[in-house]
């Protein structure tokens, strides 16, 4: 504690010059501050040998509620004698000593009790101890991957076992029963979700590409039709994700009408075509940048598509095909029967 006693009185006046303080004529006194030996102006009535002047006693405050913090926080994990000794304001840094691996930081006051991790370096905590916790946390047994990997993506096989579980960046062999190995880090069987990703990159690219994606009939679809609320425009479109996902960063922009889920992804975008095509008229391309480039959009509200409407499309689509198949079987023998 600094020693606040030896405050010298230098000058003693019946009135005070400041400019803030020209109306009044209560005395006042110039004195020398013990603690940063700095002058300052008090009146006499609150002058007191014992008092600082008030910049240190703001100091003072301050030091004594961050010492309070920090061993209602830490209890005795750190050592605080330099910081104390150092300490200026709650932005200034100071250096705190972890006990338990004897090392020395600097840190700001208002970081080192302002927040609720003291295992996080950049959070009041030791560096070193951050590091000992994160080991512990990142080192899982293998069990807690293959957790995540058999209840999200049950296809998804192992290719080979022990994997070293040190860190979650390691790699990981997998099997895709359709594309084959691939590899993987540990980090992503916990943080991807089946429902806005897929695993195997090949699944990935085929999920991006619109021709193979349009013809899967091995995942369901989901066709939505959304408002636009700022622009008053209407969007059909089609997602294999969950619809939230799929438009995830502009759902306070949109409103969603209705959504239809279908058993394949190809009966999805079929179902599509057809209401483009009977609300051909209503169609237009306007610039939105969320979306990327020109969308497509619909300048009314259609109705909800009911089942009847659905199995009619979906029937005309098979039977179309059906056709194609047929007439492309039947080309074979005449050409061979023409070219005898």
């Amino acid at each position: 504690m600094e020693n606040t006693e030896n405050i010298v009185i230098k000058k003693f006046r019946k009135s005070c010059p400041s400019k803030t303080e020209k109306t009044r004529t209560r005395p006042y006194i110039t004195a020398i501050c013990g603690v940063c030996k700095k002058e300052f102006i008090i009146s006499k009535a609150a002058f007191s040998k014992t008092k600082p002047c008030k910049s240190c006693q703001k100091r003072l405050r301050g030091k004594r509620n961050f010492l309070e913090k920090a061993k209602l926080k830490f209890g005795t994990k750190f050592d605080l004698t330099k910081a104390e000794s150092e300490y200026v304001d709650y932005t200034t840094p100071v250096t705190i000593k972890c006990n338990k691996h004897n090392y020395e930081y600097k840190i700001k006051p208002v970081h080192f009790v302002g927040n609720a991790y003291p295992n996080a370096p950049h959070k009041g905590g030791c560096p070193k101890c951050a590091s000992d916790a994160s080991k512990k946390w990142l080192n899982k047994p293998i069990s807690h991957y293959l957790a995540h990997l058999n209840s999200k993506f049950p296809d998804i096989k192992v290719s080979e076992l022990p994997i070293d579980t040190s860190s979650n960046l390691n790699k990981i062999e997998l099997i895709c029963p359709i594309h084959g190995t691939f590899t993987k880090t540990l980090a992503d069987l916990v943080k991807l979700h089946p429902e806005t990703s897929c695993l195997c990159p090949k699944c990935s690219q085929e999920l991006l590409a619109w021709n193979i994606r349009s013809a899967r009939t091995d995942i369901p679809g989901t066709v939505y039709f959304v408002k636009f609320t700022k622009d008053n425009l209407y969007k059909c479109g089609v997602t294999y994700k969950d619809v939230n996902a799929r438009l995830r960063g502009k759902l306070s922009q949109i409103e969603t009408i209705w959504t239809v889920k279908l058993p394949t992804l190809e009966q999805a975008y079929t179902l599509e075509t057809a209401l483009f095509r009977k609300y051909s008229p209503y169609r237009t391309c306007y610039p939105d940048t969320s979306f990327g480039g020109y969308t497509e959009f619909l300048t009314i509200n259609i109705t909800k598509p009911d089942e009847r409407f659905i199995e009619e499309i979906l029937c005309q689509k098979e039977s179309n095909s059906g056709e194609l198949s047929a007439s492309n079987v039947g080309d074979n023998p005449e050409r061979s029967t023409n070219t005898n």
